[in-house]
Parts: structure tokens; sequence; C-alpha cells
């Protein structure tokens, strides 16, 4: 996997439906997934601002999100949707 970005951004009325009235800031992060090391998918993941504070600081190209949200922020994930489009 290679992170291709992260950024806070606001919410738009899209991810104002995903996420509680109360956020304001996700962090977007783009990476792009690799099967025999060529291009296979490109994945954009929100998490809250509120929740993940300077998730940007993490290279998610050698570390793992889920592992650094349990690890460094105490929480686990269990369910998550995913669309592809």
């Amino acid at each position: 996997t290679e992170e291709i970005s992260i950024k806070c951004i606001k919410l738009d009325n899209t991810l104002k439906n995903i996420f509680s009235s109360e956020e304001k800031e996700v962090y977007e992060l783009e990476r792009l997934r690799f099967i025999d090391e060529r291009p296979a998918m490109c994945i954009t993941t929100y998490v809250p601002a509120s929740i993940f504070s300077n998730i940007d600081k993490y290279d998610f190209s050698s570390v793992s999100l889920y592992k650094t949200m349990s690890e460094e922020y105490k929480i686990n994930i269990y369910y998550a949707d995913k669309e592809f489009r």
C-alpha cells in the first residue's frame, strides 16, 4: 500500500450524511493498493478529525491505519462499509 495523500477537510453534504452533525472536519486518506507489484485499487478513507487528531503525522505507506487507530488512539474498528466503483 502506498499513501497518496492525507489532509484535513471540512465536511461536504455527502460526508455530513455519514458523520454525526457535531463533526466539522475529517481526515481524507488516499492510498493505492497493489497486487503483484501492480497498482490495483485506489482507496479513500475518511476518519473524524475530532477523534483522530494529528493522524496525518503517520506514514500509511509503512504503518497500518487500523493498527494505528487501535494502538495510538485506543479505538478498535469492528465494522466498516466499503463501496467499490
